[in-house]
C-alpha cells in the first residue's frame, strides 16, 4: 500500500489582493505534519481495525478561508461557524492497483501565516476524521 498526501492552498483573488500577497498569507507550517497526522492515525486507528489495507490512497488537503460567496451543503458534525469540511473520493485504476484518491476542503478562517503547528495539526486530523467518518462510519 502506497499512500501521498499533497496539499493546495487557494490563490482565489476574492478581496482584489494580488496573487503574490496572497500567496504570503499561506501557513508556515511543514507539509510534514500533515504526514504525522495521518501515521498517527494509521498506526493507532486503521491498522487495528484492518483498514485500507489493500490499493494505493492519493489525499489531497484543501485549505481555504471562509469568504461570503461560500455555500455550504455538506452537513458535518465537524462543521463550526469558522470551520466548514467537505471530503470528497473516487476509486481508479492505475496500471493494475486501485488507487483511491480522497479531496478534502477544509474552509477556516484561521488559515493565514499565524496559523500554529498545533492549530493545524488539529485541523488536519478532523479532515482525515472526516473522511473516515464518511467512508467507514467511525
Amino acid at each position: 500500500m502506497e499512500v501521498t498526501i499533497s496539499r493546495f492552498w487557494s490563490i482565489n483573488d476574492d478581496d482584489g489582493i494580488s496573487r503574490a500577497a496572497v500567496l504570503l498569507k499561506r501557513s508556515r507550517v511543514d507539509a510534514q505534519v500533515s504526514r504525522y497526522i495521518f501515521d498517527y492515525i494509521w498506526t493507532h486507528i486503521l491498522a487495528q481495525k484492518k483498514l485500507m489495507q489493500k490499493g494505493n490512497y492519493a489525499f489531497t488537503l484543501f485549505f481555504d478561508v471562509i469568504r461570503k460567496t461560500h455555500r455550504f451543503f455538506y452537513d458535518s458534525i465537524y462543521n463550526t461557524d469558522t470551520v466548514k469540511f467537505h471530503p470528497a473520493g473516487r476509486n481508479r485504476k492505475y496500471n493494475g492497483v486501485r488507487t483511491t484518491e480522497v479531496s478534502i476542503s477544509c474552509n477556516c478562517n484561521l488559515f493565514d501565516e499565524l496559523i500554529t503547528p498545533g492549530v493545524y495539526a488539529g485541523l488536519v486530523y478532523d479532515m482525515f476524521r472526516e473522511v473516515y467518518i464518511a467512508q467507514y462510519g467511525f
